[in-house]
C-alpha cells in the first residue's frame, strides 16, 4: 500500500497517531488525495474527523475552494476568490460547489462571502443527488444557512433529481424548527416526492408526531 493511500485510509478511520506519523515522515502528505479526487481535508470533514483535520490544517494543507468552504476558512475563500472568481461555481470531483458544501457544514461567513460573489443559489449538485445548496443546509440541519439562503433568494419549493424538496428533508428529519422556517418561506405543504409522498405522510412514518402535527396545521388538515 502506498503512503497516500495510508493517509487517506488513516484519515477516515479517524486515526490521528497514524497520520501524524505519516507527516512526519512526508510533509507532503497533507495533501494526499484518494483515487475519486478528494483530498485528506476534504475526506476528514465528510467523516467527521474534527481532530485530523485540525492536524492537516496546522500542517499547512493547501486549501482549494471546495476545502475552504468545507472547514469554513472565510479568508481562504477571499484570496481564492480574488485571484479567480468563477471557482465561485465551480465543482469539485464529487459534484459539489462550494456553496454546497459550506452550507452542509453550516458556515455561514463562508456562505455569506460565496453568496456576495456571485454564487448561484439555484446551482444542482452534479452528482446522484442533483441536489441544490437549500437542500444541503437543510440535511445538514443547520437553521441559519436556511435562513441565509432563502434571504438570498434561493427557491424555498425547488426539487432534487428525485423530486424531494427543501420541506421534504425537514420533515424527513424531524426537524421542527427547520420545517417551521421553510412553512414560513411559503413551502408547498402538499407538494409530493418521486415517491409519491407528502412532507406530512414522511413524518407520520418516520414517527415526527410535532413535525406532522405542524404541517397538519398548515395544510389545514386534523
Amino acid at each position: 500500500m502506498g503512503a497516500s493511500r495510508e493517509m487517506i485510509d488513516a484519515v477516515k478511520s479517524g486515526d490521528v497517531a497514524k497520520v501524524k506519523a505519516l507527516l512526519e515522515t512526508d510533509a507532503a502528505l497533507v495533501n494526499a488525495q484518494a483515487e475519486s479526487g478528494e483530498s485528506a481535508i476534504l475526506l476528514a470533514t465528510y467523516y467527521g474527523r474534527k481532530e485530523v483535520a485540525e492536524v492537516l490544517l496546522a500542517t499547512g494543507a493547501e486549501l482549494d475552494i471546495f476545502e475552504a468552504s468545507a472547514v469554513g476558512h472565510a479568508g481562504r475563500i477571499t484570496v481564492l476568490l480574488r485571484d479567480h472568481l468563477a471557482r465561485v461555481n465551480s465543482y469539485a470531483s464529487d459534484g459539489w460547489t462550494p456553496l454546497h458544501l459550506a452550507a452542509f457544514f453550516g458556515h455561514a461567513e463562508a456562505a455569506k462571502i460565496l453568496v456576495a460573489q456571485g454564487a448561484n443559489v439555484e446551482a444542482l449538485s452534479r452528482n446522484s443527488t442533483a441536489n441544490t445548496p437549500l437542500h444541503a443546509a437543510v440535511a445538514g440541519r443547520k437553521t441559519d444557512l436556511v435562513k441565509l439562503l432563502l434571504d438570498s433568494g434561493a427557491n424555498v419549493n425547488a426539487q432534487t433529481g428525485n423530486g424531494w424538496r427543501p420541506l421534504h428533508l425537514a420533515a424527513h428529519g424531524g426537524h421542527k424548527e427547520l420545517t417551521e422556517t421553510l412553512l414560513g418561506k411559503s413551502a408547498e405543504v402538499n407538494a409530493k416526492n418521486g415517491e409519491g409522498q407528502t412532507p406530512l405522510t414522511i413524518a407520520i412514518e418516520k414517527s415526527y408526531e410535532g413535525v406532522a402535527d405542524l404541517l397538519r396545521q398548515h395544510a389545514g388538515t386534523t
